[in-house]
Order: structure tokens, then C-alpha cells, then sequence
């Protein structure tokens, strides 16, 4: 049985707090964050599991927890990745684009 994870809000909340400490990710480890939204979007906080992420990432359960430490804090570090990648499309459109309306 999955033991009971933190509500969504906290993760969110701590993940935003890492956005500013964030490094770039491989493609290996961008694969790993987005089979790991889709988990988290398909089974909830409470539900998913890191055998569940493993399955959908060909990574092993093992170096799951080696590499992260619980789903928790995998959890945090995925959307903390897409919170990067977000605000460097962001930043980017707006010092690449001049016209305001375009912005």
C-alpha cells in the first residue's frame, strides 16, 4: 500500500521554491519529469506511485529513490522543471519579441 503523500498545493508551493535553484536536465531526466506528470495528472499525489513512474520510464523503482528520495520530492523536481521551462519561454518571448501586441 502507497503511503500517503503531500496535497498537490504543498508540492506545487515547494516547487516553485526550487525553480530559482533549478539546472537545465538532459533529455534523460526530461523524460523522466514528463512520465512523471502524466503519472501524477492520471493517479493523483495519493494514488501514484514510484513503481508506476518506473513503468512508464524504463528507469528502475531503485534508481528512482537513489536519484530522488521518495515520489514526493520526484514529484517536486518535475514540476519544478516545467516551471523552468515555462518562464524560459516566457523570458524568451519577451525579450525576443518588440511589438507589445505580440507579446
Amino acid at each position: 500500500m502507497p503511503r500517503p503523500s503531500a496535497p498537490l498545493t504543498s508540492l506545487f508551493g515547494r516547487a516553485v521554491a526550487k525553480v530559482v535553484a533549478h539546472s537545465t536536465a538532459g533529455p534523460d531526466v526530461s523524460n523522466i519529469y514528463e512520465a512523471t506528470l502524466r503519472v501524477l495528472t492520471e493517479r493523483g499525489t495519493q494514488a501514484a506511485t514510484m513503481d508506476d513512474i518506473a513503468a512508464r520510464t524504463g528507469v528502475s523503482r531503485a534508481t528512482l529513490f537513489r536519484r530522488y528520495g521518495g515520489k514526493d520530492a520526484l514529484f517536486e523536481a518535475a514540476v519544478a522543471h516545467t516551471l523552468h521551462t515555462f518562464l524560459a519561454e516566457i523570458t524568451t518571448t519577451f525579450l525576443t519579441v518588440i511589438d507589445p501586441a505580440d507579446r
